[in-house]
């Protein structure tokens, strides 16, 4: 909306490469970072309001869709030379990711029932962001002064990194230099890992 402002950068490492015709490999890396003043509301559940909406510069924080660190393999075989017929390959993808940011919230809201608090020393969507300590430093100092017991268990558990696969096997079958017809299969995320968007 007309009050934000988003910054993003990123480091991009990619390589490809053809080996004698019938192979095809592809990979990527990137590091990036991404920041905003406050939650997109559209096609995002929980998008909290400005906790000040006279000082929106105060709410900068990471965005909802700040993915630090993101991996992406691919390769293509042709396996004409090895299967009756031609045009079969043989395709497989593997993407993993590191976790979204989260906001850390009190249990109930400011006095206008609407405004959400933070624990004092936590910004906007610093779960998974900053040193996890310091963070769940503040978390326990302000359960103690509600009288919480700590937390004694990480603020971000390891399986919040997504993780998949998917491989597809096609055929294309040409009729004539402008006629040909694909018939492929796919399966995603064959390893099964459940992948949480959020915290």
């Amino acid at each position: 909306f007309n009050a934000d402002r988003l910054h993003y950068n990123a480091l991009v490492f990619a390589m490809n490469g053809h080996f004698a015709r019938r192979f095809m490999v592809n990979g990527s890396y990137t590091y990036s970072k991404a920041d905003d003043l406050s939650d997109d509301n559209v096609g995002s559940e929980g998008v909290l309001p400005s906790t000040d909406p006279f000082n929106v510069l105060v709410d900068r924080g990471p965005a909802l869709t700040d993915q630090r660190h993101r991996i992406v393999a691919s390769g293509m075989i042709d396996l004409s030379h090895w299967l009756p017929g031609k045009g079969w390959e043989f395709g497989v993808v593997s993407e993993f990711n590191t976790p979204l940011p989260f906001t850390i919230i009190e249990a109930t809201a400011a006095n206008d029932g609407i405004t959400y608090l933070r624990p004092p020393g936590i910004g906007r969507n610093t779960g998974n962001r900053g040193s996890e300590a310091k963070t769940l430093a503040l978390v326990n100092a302000y359960r103690a002064s509600e009288g919480l017991a700590p937390l004694n268990r990480p603020l971000t558990p390891k399986s919040l990194n997504t993780a998949t696969t998917s491989l597809r096997l096609s055929r294309e079958i040409a009729f004539n230099e402008r006629l040909s017809l694909r018939l492929q299969g796919e399966t995603f995320n064959v390893f099964n890992k459940p992948n949480y968007v959020t915290n």
